[in-house]
């Protein structure tokens, strides 16, 4: 009785590994490492904020590739993904 019993433990603790390995962390797809950017329409991508901010009458303006600096007429400034 105790053998059976010891077989059908080792048996369970195999069957859970198996389903691990089947189903673990290892074998979900890794998720690309996105920065938010208003050139993307990716899930990540921050170019519909853009855009609706230059519908609701806003002056939308990108600061990229060029000194940082902000003109006395900006009201807000939105930083995505600051590193």
């Amino acid at each position: 009785m105790s053998l059976r019993r010891d077989a059908l433990f080792i048996l369970g603790l195999f069957a859970v590994l198996v389903l691990f390995i089947v189903f673990g962390p290892a074998r979900q797809p890794a998720l690309p490492e996105a920065t938010p950017t208003t050139h993307s329409t990716a899930d990540q991508g921050a170019q519909a904020l853009y855009e609706w901010a230059g519908q609701m009458g806003y002056h939308a303006n990108r600061l990229e590739y060029q000194d940082y600096a902000i003109d006395e007429q900006s009201d807000a400034l939105v930083i995505l993904s600051p590193s």
